[in-house]
């Protein structure tokens, strides 16, 4: 189970069950009415969520968040074999978009915070 949350701001928490596959979308448009899809050819994804904001030394990534294009959609996913591992039950996230070919072309598509519940039967 994951539960998304859109946020003001374009913020959105994300909820999820240790040691369970959550997956989870995220549509990209070209247009703020939501009706022209956006051209996502040449493109990967990544994600990683992390304690807080700051220094990738100062707050190491806790998980990562493995991400798949398919036309305009980005589907990502948190294995069991990377939630069983967070010992913290909070904290941020995002998830980029950028070019097989050019390290300088990155798009943060979605941000927010993360909460997971605690998995209890093991």
């Amino acid at each position: 189970m994951v539960t998304l949350t859109e946020e003001t701001g374009g913020t959105v928490s994300l909820e999820f069950n240790q040691g369970e596959t959550s997956v989870f979308h995220r549509d990209i448009f070209t247009d703020t009415g939501k009706t022209a899809n956006a051209d996502l050819t040449g493109y990967l994804a990544r994600g990683m969520g992390r304690a807080q904001y700051g220094s990738l030394a100062a707050y190491p990534m806790l998980f990562s968040i493995s991400c798949t294009i398919s036309g305009n959609r980005v589907t990502c996913a948190i294995p069991p074999s990377e939630s069983t591992a967070i010992s913290v039950l909070s904290g941020v996230y995002d998830i980029e978009i950028y070019s097989a070919t050019d390290a300088e072309i990155v798009y943060r598509v979605q941000q927010g915070t993360w909460t997971m519940n605690p998995e209890v039967t093991l």
